[in-house]
């Protein structure tokens, strides 16, 4: 079989040519998936060379039609010869799909942009840019990071934290009733929407989660450091790298550049394209102090303490990040959160794999889909290597509580 695709702005024409049955069936299922990977979310299923289907093939596409709409997207056909209409019918597929007549086929512009979105493209990524308003959120500081280097936490330095007051943040957190019951487990945590992911500090750790999504309940979260950030979004941008993919150094400077901000709290939805970042194996409490009487950064004791790849993991990962970001001409505004090399502090959960809905406008609904129904595999410290081929990101400017 033959696969031809044309491209134009408004979606992905497939043109399979042959026989689709058990034997080509996965070779059309990797080309569409590769589509649907580079962030493509409407696709047109020409079926005027197919010559046979089998309920094989029909799988394929319910499949694919299953992902898509999930996603914000849409799985179309025509060109349906009578042969294929009728397995369709015969296997019940038909209400599941939209089939369109060849003249309704619109090969034109895409539809509109609303006017509030500005459209930019920096060395190969493009940028489309939703402006909300100018409002500034506040950031908010959890006790202390002083005592880490030496794992030096004790029962007096846990601070506990309501949910509901803390709409998105990071830093070492565990659930629990007191410090005892948390200590073994303080590790790298995220809060988006009031929910707290986080990675126990110990071998073969999973990552455990509160999801908090109804206002009227309420409770509580136990930090040793961390910070936080609430207001209302000032601006919503939907990126797409083209040409090659971007990383999280170069993502910063556009969005600092771009939106012409300081310092910021950004949520981020991202697909990644291979992940650089850290995560404590140890909690740095008092009872593990290292015996060496060094830091836990030492070169004697780093290995021990921190996981480190040298490689990128997790590609084509679905990423749900919470941090700061900052301008480098900002006059080292917020130094407390950054180190003196890096413009971003950022945590981030890492998803399984699955499809992202690129609607700026529908960014709230797709933060809750992905942190309600995906698992959850890791919560990790991003460092500026890792690479993304597309999201979203909201942005709140900020200024100390």
């Amino acid at each position: 079989m033959n696969i031809k695709t044309t491209v134009n702005q408004k979606f992905i024409k497939v043109v399979p040519d042959g026989r689709i049955d058990s034997v080509t069936s996965g070779e059309l299922q990797k080309e569409l998936d590769s589509i649907t990977r580079k962030g493509n979310r409407e696709i047109l299923i020409d079926f005027s060379e197919v010559t046979y289907i089998s309920s094989a093939g029909l799988r394929v596409f319910l499949k694919v039609h299953g992902s898509l709409k999930q996603a914000g997207g849409n799985l179309m056909l025509t060109a349906l010869p009578a042969h294929v209409m009728d397995v369709f019918k015969m296997g019940g597929f038909l209400k599941f799909f939209n089939i369109i007549e060849e003249s309704e086929i619109d090969d034109g512009n895409a539809e509109q942009i609303s006017a509030r979105i500005q459209e930019e493209n920096i060395n190969g990524t493009s940028y489309k840019i939703k402006s909300i308003n100018e409002t500034k959120g506040k950031l908010r500081t959890i006790g202390s990071s002083s005592k880490l280097a030496k794992s030096d936490y004790s029962d007096s330095d846990m601070q506990v934290i309501s949910a509901r007051s803390i709409d998105y943040g990071t830093g070492l957190a565990a659930i629990g009733q007191n410090f005892d019951e948390c200590k073994p487990y303080f590790g790298e945590s995220v809060v988006i929407k009031n929910s707290l992911f986080f990675y126990p500090a110990m071998n073969n750790p999973n990552v455990d989660f509160m999801l908090s999504l109804d206002p009227e309940m309420d409770f509580n979260y136990n930090f040793l450091h961390g910070f936080s950030f609430s207001g209302d979004f000032s601006g919503i941008l939907a990126f797409e790298a083209r040409e090659s993919f971007i990383d999280l150094n170069t993502l910063v400077e556009d969005i600092s550049s771009m939106l012409n901000i300081d310092a910021a709290g950004v949520v981020m939805i991202l697909e990644s394209k291979g992940i650089f970042g850290m995560h404590l194996k140890k909690s740095p409490v008092i009872d593990n102090k290292p015996e060496n009487g060094e830091e836990i950064f030492s070169d004697r004791n780093f290995t021990e303490w921190m996981n480190f790849p040298v490689e990128p993991t997790d590609f084509n990962s679905v990423i749900v990040a919470s941090g700061l970001i900052r301008a480098k001409d900002n006059g080292r505004k917020f130094d407390e959160f950054f180190t003196s090399s890096t413009n971003h502090h950022i945590h981030a959960a890492l998803f399984e794999q699955d499809l992202l809905n690129p609607d700026i406008d529908n960014f709230d609904n797709e933060l809750t889909r992905i942190i309600t129904t995906l698992e959850a595999k890791k919560v990790q410290h991003l460092l500026g290597k890792s690479k993304f081929s597309n999201g979203l990101i909201a942005v709140v400017p900020l200024e100390l509580d």
